[in-house]
Formats: C-alpha cells, structure tokens, sequence
C-alpha cells in the first residue's frame, strides 16, 4: 500500500503541473492508474471477506452464549426442584406467593366488571374496591409489624388464607345479594347502595389484609430457609412461576366472567384458596411446632 499511496501521490502532483505536449510520461502515468485502481479492488475484496468472517463469527458467538444461557437456566431450574422436593416450608412458600399474586391479577381482571354487574355503577368507580384492598394491605403490614414476632409465621399464613377464601366467597355471593337489595322500578341499588358499598369496601379492605399476612411471612420464610448458594435459583423459579401465573386471568379468567359472570370465577378462586390451606397444613403445623 505505501508504493502504491506514493504513486498515486506522484500522479497527483504531475496532474497539477501545466500540461506538456507529447508528454512521454502520460502512458505510464495510465499504467500507474490501472495499478492502483486493481489494488483497491483487491483491498475491497480482502475488507468484504473480513466483514463476512466477523458477521459469521458474531453468529457463531451469539449461538454460542443463547445455549449457555439455556443450558445454565436449565441447571438451575433442576437444581432449585431438587432443593425443593427436600424443603415442604419452602415450597409451600413458593406455593403461597404464586396464589397472592395471582389472586390479586384475578382481582384486577374482574373489578371494572364487578362494580358494574353488582354495584350498578361505571367502571371508572373502581376504586371502591381498589382504595380500601391497598389500605387494608398496610393495615396488614402494621399488624405484622406489632405482633408479629409473637405470632408464629405459618399460623399467620394460614389465618391470612382462610379470611382470603372468605372474602372471596363473600365477593361472590354480593351478586345475588344485589338482586336482593335492588328494588323494582328503581336505577341501581337505591336507598341500599350506600350500605352495600360499604360492605363490599370492607371485604375488599379484609382481602387486602390477607394479602399481607400471606406473602409478607412467606417472604420472611423463604429468606431464613433458603441457603445462600441456592437462593438465587429458587427467586428464579418463583419468578418464573409468576410470570406464569400471571396470564391466568388473560387466558381463563376473562372467558368464564364474559360467559357466566364474575361470581363463578370468585367461587373457584376462593375454592383454590381453600385447597391449597388444606395441602399444606400439615406442613405449616410441623413448622410451628419447630
């Protein structure tokens, strides 16, 4: 490349020059153009090849780190199921988590519906049920704060699921109770909403208090039974298991109500609630003992 810059150079500066009449140079001057017109045509080559090489090399690179990822996702996931299979407290911990939020994405789901089916109101009236379900949720958080330690966390969990089923059966039965109340010939609840609204705050300010006695506990058990070389990969399955529990009320959730109303699907939910009480009971009532 530097015989053919200072060609080109000389080329250049003869260029300028005044030009000569039969000048014997112009022939080999068009020798020296052609000269450096190939070599750059072989440098284009060499830099096409190099950019192939480095855009197959980056594909090869990427492959390479999407099956490293892969690989060290699934040594992990089996490493934190092994884990689990030998700790119930913490599986059922995992367990725990995974409903709340799951019931709270079920709940978020079916409020603009519910005021509208039972309370006969717009949906922009949510927040009667959205205000009092996050100040009942630190009305929880104080409560755990105050007696807490005095408190037993698997007995706290297990109190935290039995008033969540209720209010949800609860939740379910205010649809009837709506036909009950309203009056023939009359818009809405009339002279009965003020009350009912106040009942159905209250239910939601309970289930808010629920959440809190539920995850705020399996939280604190999940961080004092988990060793440290494998907490990491249990978080990640909880995660992995609410990112899946959170397209329930997408998938499920939305059809039933279109089809049969919200009630069904409070009915179902608290039954869940109700269930996984049941499984692990036993497993909390050994805990508690320890």
């Amino acid at each position: 490349m530097g015989r053919v810059r200072e060609r080109f150079n000389k080329w250049v500066r003869r260029a300028a020059e005044p030009p000569v009449p039969q000048n014997p140079l112009l022939f080999t001057d068009h020798e020296e153009i052609q000269d450096i017109a190939r070599q750059m045509a072989r440098t284009k080559v060499e830099i096409d090849r190099s950019i192939l090489t480095l855009r197959s090399w980056a594909r090869d690179l990427s492959r390479r780190v999407a099956e490293m990822a892969v690989a060290q996702t699934a040594t992990g996931i089996t490493e934190a199921f092994h884990y689990l299979r030998q700790a119930p407290i913490v599986t059922w911990s995992l367990i725990y988590i995974a409903l709340t939020y799951t019931l709270v994405a079920v709940a978020g789901a079916l409020a603009p519906g519910f005021v509208r089916e039972v309370l006969r109101v717009g949906e922009r009236n949510v927040v009667i049920i959205v205000a009092p379900a996050g100040v009942g949720v630190i009305a929880g958080l104080g409560l755990l704060n105050a007696i807490g330690r005095r408190w037993p966390r698997p007995n706290a969990i297990g109190t935290g699921l039995i008033v969540a089923g209720s209010a949800l059966l609860f939740l379910a039965a205010a649809r009837p109770l709506t036909d009950l109340f309203s009056r023939v010939g009359s818009p809405g609840l009339g002279a009965a909403f003020p009350a009912f609204v106040a009942l159905i705050a209250g239910t939601a300010f309970v289930f808010g208090v629920s959440y809190a006695l539920i995850t705020v506990p399996s939280m604190t058990l999940l961080q004092e039974e988990l060793p440290d070389q494998i907490r990491g990969r249990v978080f990640g399955f909880l995660n992995m298991l609410v990112s899946i529990f959170s397209l329930i009320p997408l998938v499920v959730v939305g059809p039933i109500a279109d089809l049969w109303g919200v009630a069904p699907v409070f009915v179902l939910a608290a039954l869940v609630v109700f269930s996984v009480w049941f499984g692990g009971r036993a497993v909390r009532l050994k805990s508690s003992l320890q």
